[in-house]
């Protein structure tokens, strides 16, 4: 079979879809399937696509127009595509630059999913949450992996360092409610017992965010991959992700495959918050 999986990458390239469409890329050719991944911020070209005559094609992501003009040529070519919506259909993200996403949704990404063989959803969460479930019915749960590594008994630290590892995206990954209780916690009797370490791309709207904190409580430590991404894991007592919208993340699966125990906030208390 030939597949082909298109994704959105820019130059951090520390996104989790990413990582995804690099594993189940590299799994998929280990079963004898001939297989492309495709960075849409490329502009690839469509004359490509069509030559290399895939059986089936798999948008990983949902808000990039890039998408929808492949998207339009595979469906008057009967060429079946899916979309995995790594939690981008979610009510929460909509609500980030409501205008014009909903502007965009209504000429656009209502027809792009529509026409879809399969849509993909991580969990049942983020189906429930899904507004484009009357748009296309036609869906299937195949949740996030994440590669095992064996589980060994660190040295712990004096201070409990607690994690948190993906993008500084303050709305969209629940920092704004993370900042308030690292504040509480500064003011209390535990702040000389933990401290907080921060790993992941820092958007240049989110450069102010660490001001607001003591450096000896708090400290970010940039982006990291491979060894010294291991080493991140390694070093931590306890993962966080108090993110508003995951469909699967793969900090929380990778925390897991190396043992580490994971605080995770209900997207409950964060929309009310």
């Amino acid at each position: 079979m030939k597949i082909i999986h298109f994704y959105s990458s820019g130059i951090s390239n520390i996104n989790g879809v990413t990582n995804v469409v690099e594993r189940i890329s590299l799994h998929q050719k280990e079963l004898g399937h001939e297989v492309l991944a495709v960075n849409i911020k490329e502009k690839p070209s469509i004359r490509e696509i069509l030559n290399f005559h895939p059986d089936i094609v798999s948008f990983n992501g949902l808000y990039y127009l890039g998408f929808i003009k492949i998207a339009w040529v595979l469906y008057l070519r009967h060429i079946p595509y899916i979309i995995v919506f790594h939690g981008g259909a979610s009510k929460d993200i909509l609500k980030k630059n409501t205008l014009k996403k909903s502007i965009a949704k209504f000429l656009f990404f209502n027809q792009f999913v529509h026409n879809a063989r399969k849509v993909v959803y991580l969990n049942q969460g983020e189906l429930d949450n899904s507004i484009y479930r009357a748009i296309n019915s036609s869906s299937i749960i195949i949740p996030n992996g994440v590669d095992l590594h064996p589980i060994e008994i660190f040295e712990r630290h004096v201070r409990t360092n607690i994690m948190f590892f993906s993008r500084i995206d303050i709305y969209g990954k629940g920092l704004d409610i993370y900042a308030e209780a690292i504040k509480k916690i500064a003011q209390s009797e535990i702040a000389n017992s933990v401290f907080f370490t921060f790993y992941g791309h820092l958007y240049e709207s989110s450069k102010s965010y660490f001001n607001q904190f003591d450096t000896n409580l708090v400290e970010y430590r940039g982006t990291v991959f491979g060894n010294d991404k291991s080493q991140a894991f390694a070093d931590a007592d306890i993962v966080i992700l108090p993110s508003r919208s995951e469909g699967m993340p793969l900090t929380i699966l990778e925390a897991f495959s190396y043992g580490l125990p994971v605080i995770v906030t209900p997207v409950e208390y964060l929309d009310t918050a």
